[in-house]
């Protein structure tokens, strides 16, 4: 199975929550991450139920220095990652 490790970042923009992926460095690189368009979320809790329904893990609150992880196409699909990767 192909996977990266990212670092997963949720910014606030306006009124809508932003959430980014981008590939470490050294890390696992199973397959391109050129072309991700990131997800938009109402709310943090939206945010943590997609990222738990994902099995990347449960959280009360986002960590502010972000969260680190391998993530596979399909996981980063079933948050809402869109795009050609």
């Amino acid at each position: 199975m192909e996977t990266n490790l990212v670092q997963l970042t949720l910014t606030l923009l306006g009124a809508n929550l932003w959430l980014t992926a981008e590939p470490l460095a050294g890390g696992a690189r199973g397959f391109s991450m050129e072309n991700v368009r990131v997800p938009r979320f109402d709310t943090e809790s939206a945010v943590l139920r997609a990222l738990a329904a994902a099995g990347v893990g449960s959280w009360s609150s986002f960590p502010l220095d972000g969260i680190q992880a391998t993530l596979s196409r399909a996981q980063l699909r079933s948050i809402g990652f869109k795009g050609n990767f």
